[in-house]
C-alpha cells in the first residue's frame, strides 16, 4: 500500500495475516522510504528485496521485530545484485559485475559457501530452481551469442551444459572491448564495443548505436540477430550504458533522471564523437536504434547532432514530452518521477528544452529515420510516433527519408510471434544498414 504526501514523496506501509483476535492484518512497516520486493519466506523471516544507500539488497525481516532488518547478501565493489532464488537450505544470488558477472550461494546468515563465475562478455539472464526435480537451471547469453542453458551443481557449486541455441555463423570469430570515455561533463561513461575479427581504425565501418539509459535499467547484453547483420556486414556494434540507467548503481540511476534527464542524451552524443575521434567510425556512418525510453534517447540524438548519424530507428519512443503524461500510463508516479512534470515550472522548462517533437528545426536536414510503433501500445501511445513523423515529414529541407510503420497486432513489445519478428528486425536492421551505404 502507498500513500502520497504533500511533497510528492511515496512511503511504503506493508501488513501481514495475522488471523487472531478477529484481526485479519497487523502492520508490519509503516512509514517507509523503501519498496520491498519479498522473494520468499525461512522460518519466521521474511526474505526480501530493496536498495538502499545506492545498493541492491536482500534482507530478512523478523515481524516480531520489522525495525531490525539482516542483510544477507555480500557487497562487492564493482558489482550489483541483480538475482535471486530462495531454496530451502540457501539462497542463490546473481550479481552483475565489471569485469564478468557470477553466482554465489549463502546461507541464512548471509555467509558465501560458494562462488561461480561467468565467463567475461556472457552475461546470466535467469536463474530457476524447479522443486520437483529439484535442479537448478540458469541462462547466459551475449549480444551476439543466443541463451546457453547450464544446470547447477547445487553441492559441489560446479555446472555443465544443459542446452543451447543452434546458429548459421561462428560466433568464436566476433570480439569485445569494454572501455570507457568522458562524457560532456568530464564523467567517465561504460562503453561495450563487439567487432569482427579486428577494429579498423580508418574511419570506413559501419556502426550501429544502442542505448536505454532510464528507470535504473542495467542494459543486461541481449542476444540480438540484428548485431549479427552488422557485424556480418562489415559493421560494428556498441552499446552505451548511460546515466539514467542502473549500470553502476542508484546513483547513476539519479544523474541521469528528471532535471537530469539530459545527461542521457549527452552521454550517447559523446559516446558517438567518442567512436569518431578513435577513427572506429565516422560521421553519417552511424546507425542509432533503441526502443521505448531508448526511443526518446535517439529522438533527442537526432534533433540536437543530426549531423553525426547516417541512419536511426525511433522504436514505440516517447517523442512530445510535453504531452505525455496526458495519456495512457504518463501520469503514473514513475513517470513523473522520471521525467518531471508540466505543472512544474522547471520541470517543464527542462522538458521543453529536449522533447524532440518541440526541438525540430526546419533549417536542418535529419538523419535517414524510421520510426516504429505498435498500434495497441498502451505504454507509449501511437501518436507520438504519428504526431514526430508527420512533422519531419514535412520539414520543407528533409531530404533523407522518413518512414513510419505502424505495426497492427502489436503492443508496446512488438512482434510476438517468430515470423512478424522476422519480419521486424529485417525491417528494421535492413533500413539502417541500407541507408549508411
Amino acid at each position: 500500500m502507498k500513500k502520497e504526501e504533500p511533497e510528492s514523496k511515496t512511503y511504503s506501509y506493508y501488513y501481514y495475516e495475522a488471523k487472531e483476535d478477529n484481526i485479519r492484518f497487523r502492520p508490519l512497516l509503516k512509514n517507509l522510504k523503501y519498496e520491498l520486493n519479498i522473494r520468499g519466506f525461512e522460518k519466521n523471516r521474511i526474505i526480501a528485496r530493496t536498495a538502499m544507500n545506492n545498493k541492491q539488497l536482500l534482507v530478512a525481516i523478523d515481524p516480531k521485530d520489522p525495525g531490525n532488518w539482516k542483510n544477507l547478501s555480500p557487497t562487492y565493489e564493482n558489482a550489483i545484485l541483480t538475482g535471486q532464488e530462495v531454496l530451502e537450505d540457501k539462497i542463490i544470488l546473481s550479481y552483475q559485475g565489471e569485469a564478468n558477472d557470477f553466482i554465489i550461494a549463502i546461507d541464512y546468515d548471509g555467509q558465501v559457501l560458494n562462488e561461480l563465475s561467468i565467463t567475461p562478455g556472457l552475461s546470466l539472464s535467469t536463474m530457476n530452481f524447479n522443486e520437483d526435480s529439484k535442479r537448478f537451471i540458469y541462462s547466459v547469453e551475449s549480444f551476439t551469442i543466443p541463451q546457453v542453458l547450464y544446470k547447477l551443481d547445487l553441492e559441489k557449486f560446479t555446472s555443465e551444459l544443459y542446452d543451447k541455441t543452434k546458429v548459421n555463423f561462428d560466433f568464436k570469430d566476433y570480439k569485445f572491448r569494454k572501455t570507457t570515455f568522458k562524457s560532456h561533463d568530464g564523467v567517465e561513461v561504460p562503453i561495450f564495443i563487439v567487432f569482427k575479427n579486428e577494429l579498423k581504425t580508418d574511419g570506413s565501418t559501419p556502426f550501429l548505436l544502442k542505448t536505454y539509459g532510464g528507470y535504473g535499467n542495467m542494459g543486461t547484453p541481449r542476444y540480438d540477430p540484428g548485431i549479427i547483420y552488422f557485424l556480418e556486414n562489415d559493421g560494428a556494434f556498441a552499446y552505451v550504458d548511460v546515466r539514467g540507467g542502473g549500470k553502476l548503481g542508484n546513483s547513476w540511476w539519479q544523474d541521469g533522471k528528471n532535471l537530469k534527464k539530459k545527461n542521457s542524451f549527452m552521454d550517447f552524443i559523446s559516446a558517438s564523437e567518442f567512436l569518431i575521434e578513435k577513427g572506429y567510425t565516422s560521421p553519417k556512418k552511424i546507425a542509432i536504434t533503441g526502443a521505448s525510453h531508448g526511443g526518446l534517447v535517439m529522438g533527442a540524438a537526432i534533433t540536437m547532432r543530426p549531423d553525426l548519424y547516417g541512419s536511426a530507428a525511433i522504436d514505440v519512443g516517447v517523442l512530445d514530452m510535453l504531452r505525455f503524461e496526458n495519456f495512457t500510463v504518463g501520469a503514473t508516479n514513475t513517470n513523473l518521477s522520471e521525467f518531471g512534470s508540466v505543472k512544474n515550472e522547471e520541470e517543464f522548462k527542462n522538458l521543453l528544452s529536449y522533447s524532440p517533437y518541440h526541438n525540430l528545426d526546419y533549417n536542418k536536414n535529419y538523419p535517414s529515420t524510421l520510426i516504429m510503433t505498435g498500434k495497441y501500445d498502451d505504454r507509449v501511445p501511437p501518436l507520438h510516433s504519428y504526431k514526430f513523423t508527420a512533422l519531419m515529414q514535412n520539414n520543407p529541407n528533409q531530404k533523407n527519408p522518413v518512414l513510419l510503420w505502424t505495426q497492427n497486432k502489436t503492443g508496446h513489445y512488438g512482434a510476438s510471434n517468430m515470423e512478424d519478428k522476422v519480419l521486424e528486425n529485417s525491417f528494421k536492421y535492413g533500413f539502417l544498414l541500407n541507408e549508411l551505404k
